[in-house]
């Protein structure tokens, strides 16, 4: 009997082959997935013994909440800034997402005019500001924070008022050099 190492070195490369491999495996995890929820009704301490054998804690955990239903298995390898948010929501705001495949993001400085930014390609700041404890924040709140998160306009106190550079000098705010301090920059940076 050949064993399912075989039978897929058998196929031949090619798309279809690598979606079947795919399907399948997708298929095995959640069959093991919904075996350790068994397990675990079984034996409470399942958990420590699969991790000393070997398993990855993380894996392990996300794994159980998909045999549980709470974790849309869709998201169990997707290590994105969106979907470490995404998995802490319910599982029916995670599909209400995952179906969209993007969200809706208040631009800064916009008005509020919006961009749909696919899940892998936001940024954490995207994330913090688009998605909520509940699920995709509405255009209000998206506005709301990026108010109270939105630079004041004016200088920089903090900042310098220039770096002097080897090939440039990079002004930050007004100011004014003497003719000294002109020529002390201009030998700095030759």
């Amino acid at each position: 009997m050949k064993t399912q190492i075989e039978i897929h070195n058998a196929l031949p490369d090619s798309v279809e082959s690598f979606l079947t491999l795919l399907q399948g495996s997708a298929n095995t995890l959640l069959q093991a997935a919904q075996m350790l929820v068994r397990l675990k009704e079984n034996d409470p301490n399942i958990i420590e013994q699969v991790v000393s054998a070997g398993a990855s804690p993380r894996l392990v955990g996300d794994l159980l909440r998909v045999g549980e239903g709470s974790l849309n298995p869709s998201l169990l390898f997707d290590n994105s800034a969106a979907a470490k948010k995404v998995k802490q929501l319910p599982v029916s705001a995670q599909a209400e997402i995952i179906k969209r495949g993007a969200v809706e993001v208040v631009m800064a400085g916009s008005g509020g005019d919006t961009i749909m930014v696919p899940l892998h390609a936001m940024s954490p700041e995207q994330v913090k500001q688009a998605l909520g404890p509940t699920g995709q924040q509405s255009r209000a709140d998206q506005l709301a924070y990026l108010r109270r998160n939105s630079r004041p306009a004016g200088p920089d106190i903090d900042q310098p008022a220039y770096l002097a550079r080897k090939d440039r000098l990079i002004i930050n705010r007004p100011c004014e050099l003497s003719r000294l301090q002109v020529i002390r920059l201009l030998e700095e940076m030759s």
